[in-house]
């Protein structure tokens, strides 16, 4: 009636050398798989963070790049004014001339921002296939996007500012040929003055060859007076 009743495992404590050894090898094996496991996360952890580092060094240099472009809108925004209140035509080419550099320069770097923009993204997608079978990524992901994406939306922004500067900037110099060639040809109709703005031709310019006109006429009526001067006094003689 004392048995111990039987079980299905066995619960008795190792005896013999031999068996001493198994239970030694399985808790030394466990002990270093798990030190060997945290090791490896470890290291996963570090390089990710190393990763997320290069990340905003990359978003760093693509917002500074942002700057100078918004920079350089609040000048090309700034030659409107300017080009508007030029009084000769000497000033309003050098403004034109220094909008032309300002232009090339947005133009080239928006595209670079473009090109960094872009190489964000591509970063985001080696990022997680690397570490998304290593350790947690979900919040850095959400962080690259974000900060991609915002970055794109404000370069997008840029661009339709960028557009329209230039739009308004033709659209005044357009304007203000217009009034000079009113003052300068007061005879020609509104369509022949839209006319000589979309052929190119500076106010002064016309003004200068409206000027001759009037000189090459007056040449010719004293040229015809001296000529009947002389032949009235052929008849008296």
């Amino acid at each position: 009636d004392s048995e111990a009743a039987p079980t299905d495992y066995d619960t008795s404590t190792p005896t013999t050398p031999q068996e001493q050894q198994r239970v030694g090898t399985g808790t030394e094996v466990a002990a270093f798989l798990g030190v060997s496991w945290k090791a490896s996360e470890a290291k996963a952890e570090a390089d990710k963070r190393q990763s997320m580092d290069e990340f905003y060094a990359q978003a760093g240099d693509v917002q500074r790049d942002l700057g100078l472009i918004n920079k350089n809108l609040d000048q090309l925004d700034q030659k409107r004014i300017d080009v508007i209140n030029a009084t000769s035509q000497q000033q309003e080419q050098a403004i034109r001339d220094n909008v032309d550099e300002i232009v090339s320069d947005v133009n080239r770097s928006m595209v670079g921002t473009k090109k960094k923009i872009e190489a964000m993204g591509e970063s985001t997608k080696a990022f997680e296939t690397k570490y998304a079978s290593k350790c947690h990524i979900a919040s850095e992901l959400r962080i690259r996007n974000g900060m991609e994406q915002a970055a794109l939306r404000r370069l997008n922004e840029y661009l339709k500012r960028f557009q329209k500067l230039q739009s308004d900037f033709n659209s005044d110099i357009r304007e203000k040929a217009l009034r000079q060639l009113a003052i300068a040809v007061p005879a020609a109709t509104e369509e022949e003055r839209e006319a000589m703005v979309d052929q190119g031709m500076q106010p002064q310019e016309q003004y200068f060859r409206s000027k001759q006109d009037r000189i090459t006429k007056l040449q010719g009526l004293r040229d015809r007076y001296e000529s009947i001067q002389r032949l009235e006094q052929s008849i008296q003689e």
